[in-house]
């Protein structure tokens, strides 16, 4: 059963733990999604080199299930799952406010299970650089 098809009660859903203190502001998961969604606006290129729809399971939020999706051209970020996702990220509230804050150390975090991912992690990896800063950028 994968990420997408597993329910917010089933004990198996996202192997995450509680991480180390940030010293970083925390966003609510609708601050990180709506900033997620201002970045991905402006950054639509980068976007589409993922190559298809982002799955998100966000480990007890209220929806837990949340979708990127570019249809005909235009952004949509909403509560959800899409039918066809390139990969399904599973996260905790902290972890998402990580990565729309262009912060988020994947390799770290999923070597502390706190970021599961399945399907295609070179999609995850170009997911992740839309939210680079721009000091990252230029060093690419």
């Amino acid at each position: 059963m994968g990420l997408a098809t597993r329910g917010p009660t089933d004990q198996r859903s996202v192997p995450v733990t509680d991480g180390d203190a940030s010293e970083q502001e925390e966003l609510s998961v609708e601050e990180s999604f709506g900033r997620l969604y201002d970045a991905l606006k402006h950054r639509g290129a980068e976007f589409a080199k993922v190559g298809g729809d982002v799955a998100f399971y966000v480990k007890d939020a209220k929806p837990p299930f949340w979708q990127v999706s570019s249809l005909a051209g235009h952004l949509v970020v909403k509560p959800g799952t899409p039918p066809f996702p390139v990969c399904t990220i599973g996260l905790s509230p902290p972890v998402l406010s990580w990565l729309v804050q262009g912060t988020l150390d994947v390799k770290r975090n999923f070597e502390k299970r706190r970021l599961a991912v399945e399907g295609d992690l070179a999609a995850l990896a170009l997911f992740v650089k839309c939210f680079a800063t721009e000091d990252e950028d230029e060093a690419a």
